[in-house]
């Protein structure tokens, strides 16, 4: 077998830290083109946030940031689906409300569905318009329900879809509308003692008003608010990077491990005794021409303990020798003697006819 590049222990090492590097360059591409989190909205009267997919004939992805007054900012609503996309541009109209059927744990907000529509763009062309109505159902979000309508500037609806989400969750946050101060009771005359039948008159408490948070920033988020289609791409490459990372980890220690295994195994095996009368072939590279081949195999006959040596094979600038040995000698002692007998080669090797595995001595 011709063998044209030959995986050296160095060479595994460059393969492997070739493929760990390449490895990293991806997850740190990935990594760098991640969509940045939108800011969490703050409103005094309510909002909700949230995204998810529904899966009824083809996929629909959907994530949101809507305010329960539409005079509010920031608004955002993206949806895609086969290859479409609808982006919203203007939040025309806005309802939270208290559904008494649904009852979120935990109840995060003082109202869990949300109705709304607007107007935007749809595949890039303007004039589109979508409703839509967003529940939440608590955590984890599996029973929050959505109901997304989208028509064209056409009047032709394109998109008609409702149910439970298969993945993803809805968040209400705040009040959905502040209560109204109870009218005044108008207290009994002073000249005219309540009658001790009447119950006493219950104390109006006016509510204390809702505090205004503070805008939050830097939060992360799971990328919900703006959904891209080409997002999705990240995950393979992520995948993709640290596969080879860790191919490049696993082929580096391998290559340590086989290593040294073999080393310990040489450290053994060297010092074992060949007996007399053990044939033996020797393996040498290169030879420059057939004087060169002559001068080697008498060479190879004056080591001590070799009764005989008889050429095998020469071509390709190699020669193959079998010798025959006539006294015990230790392989170490002669893999020695034949590195110092053919001191031109650069390449010579030493393995017992026969045998599975070739002991190896290097020039």
């Amino acid at each position: 077998m011709l063998v044209l590049f030959p995986l050296t222990f160095r060479r595994v090492q460059l393969l492997s830290g070739l493929l760990a590097l390449v490895g990293l360059a991806i997850v740190a591409a990935s990594l760098a083109t991640t969509p940045v989190a939108a800011q969490r909205p703050v409103s005094d009267l309510g909002w909700m946030t949230g995204g998810g997919n529904i899966v009824q004939g083809h996929r629909v992805t959907h994530g949101f940031i809507l305010q329960c007054d539409a005079d509010e900012q920031p608004n955002s609503l993206q949806v895609n689906w086969n290859r479409n996309r609808f982006h919203l541009e203007s939040l025309d109209t806005a309802t939270c409300t208290d559904d008494s059927a649904i009852e979120p744990f935990p109840p995060a907000a003082e109202f869990d569905t949300y109705r709304g529509t607007g107007t935007g763009s749809y595949n890039g062309d303007p004039g589109a318009t979508a409703q839509w109505t967003f529940t939440d159902a608590g955590e984890p979000g599996r029973d929050d329900w959505t109901q997304i309508i989208i028509t064209d500037a056409n009047g032709n609806v394109v998109l008609s879809i409702s149910g439970n989400l298969n993945g993803g969750n809805h968040q209400a946050h705040g009040q959905a509308n502040p209560p109204l101060l109870p009218p005044p009771t108008q207290p009994a005359p002073i000249h005219e003692p309540p009658s001790p039948t009447h119950e006493p008159l219950a104390k109006v408490r006016a509510p204390e008003p809702t505090p205004t948070a503070q805008p939050v920033t830097g939060l992360p988020s799971a990328g919900i608010g703006e959904l891209d289609p080409g997002a999705k791409a990240l995950t393979p490459w992520l995948v993709l990077g640290a596969t080879l990372v860790t191919s490049g980890a696993t082929l580096s220690l391998g290559a340590q491990l086989t290593r040294q295994r073999r080393t310990r195994r040489h450290q053994v095996d060297d010092n074992y005794l060949l007996p007399a009368g053990r044939q033996l072939r020797i393996r040498m590279s290169p030879v420059a021409d057939f004087h060169a081949f002559v001068d080697a195999l008498h060479a190879v006959t004056e080591i001590s303990g070799v009764a005989q040596a008889k050429a095998v094979h020469l071509g390709n600038a190699e020669a193959l020798f079998e010798v025959t040995l006539d006294t015990p000698i230790a392989h170490d002692a002669l893999a020695q003697a034949v590195s110092e007998t053919l001191q031109r080669a650069t390449y010579i090797q030493l393995a017992e006819t026969g045998s599975v595995e070739d002991r190896v001595t290097a020039a």
